[in-house]
Order: structure tokens, then C-alpha cells, then sequence
């Protein structure tokens, strides 16, 4: 993956590293849950009330999000991958350099973070949020 002029070479974490991870990455997407399936909505209906509707609720929630709680994703997510320098001559475990390299480069990072949870969690996020935007089973047989 290429990502402001590095490139990204990203691994899946193992089932052992990923059955606790995931736990801890459900506990902390349940509270964007709703927005998601919001933004799944708004983007097939075109709704621009739920778009400022949602940055409102992104707001709220990074207000209770507590940075510890995603530090072991971090910290999983940056030793299964490593960085290639711009020259593409060295390349180094990115959990090695992590303070270093993403200094100052804040969206870098948030786009390493969403793009190794993608890998990581994809097919689990992909199924839940196609049943959470399904529409209700209207059909109520006793």
C-alpha cells in the first residue's frame, strides 16, 4: 500500500493475535456502529442532512474515545508491517520507527490505522455492516 510517497507493506495478524484484537476492535466500533450505517445509507440516498449529521456524531465520539483503548491496535498493526524509505532503498519494521516516521503526519497515520484494520477485520466488518443496513424483515409471521 502507497500512502504519501512510502510505501506500506502491511500482514495480517495471526488468528491467535487476532481473536483477542478483534474483541477489542468490535468494543470500540459498536459506539461508531450507528454512523456507519448512517454514512452506508447516505451515500446510496444522497441524504446531506446525514452527512452533517454524522460529522456531529464523529465529534461526540472522539470526545469518549480514550486513546489507550486502541494502543494494542496500534501496536499490532505497526509490528505486521513495515515501511519503505522514499529512495525504496531500506526498509524497516514499522512498529521500529513508528514515533520517527509518523511525526507530524497524522492523516498518514490515521490512513495506516483504517487501512490495516481493513486487512485485518474486512470480511468480519463487511458482513456486519451489510446485515446492520439490511433493511427490517417486515414480515411478522407468529
Amino acid at each position: 500500500h502507497t500512502a504519501d510517497a512510502f510505501t506500506y507493506e502491511l500482514s495480517q495478524l495471526g488468528a491467535v493475535e487476532g481473536r483477542e484484537l478483534v474483541i477489542l476492535f468490535v468494543r470500540v466500533l459498536g459506539r461508531f456502529a450507528p454512523m456507519i450505517v448512517a454514512a452506508m445509507k447516505a451515500s446510496s440516498g444522497g441524504d446531506g442532512i446525514v452527512a452533517s449529521k454524522m460529522v456531529e456524531e464523529v465529534a461526540a465520539l472522539m470526545q469518549t474515545l480514550d486513546s489507550k483503548e486502541l494502543e494494542p491496535l496500534w501496536d499490532a498493526f505497526a509490528r505486521h508491517a513495515s515501511v519503505r524509505s522514499k529512495d525504496g532503498k531500506s526498509r524497516e519494521v514499522l512498529s521500529d520507527v513508528f514515533d520517527e516516521h509518523f511525526a507530524g503526519e497524522y492523516s498518514a497515520m490515521i490512513h495506516f490505522f483504517i487501512e490495516a484494520a481493513k486487512l485485518n477485520f474486512g470480511d468480519f466488518l463487511s458482513r456486519a455492516l451489510a446485515q446492520a443496513s439490511a433493511p427490517a424483515d417486515t414480515d411478522a409471521t407468529p
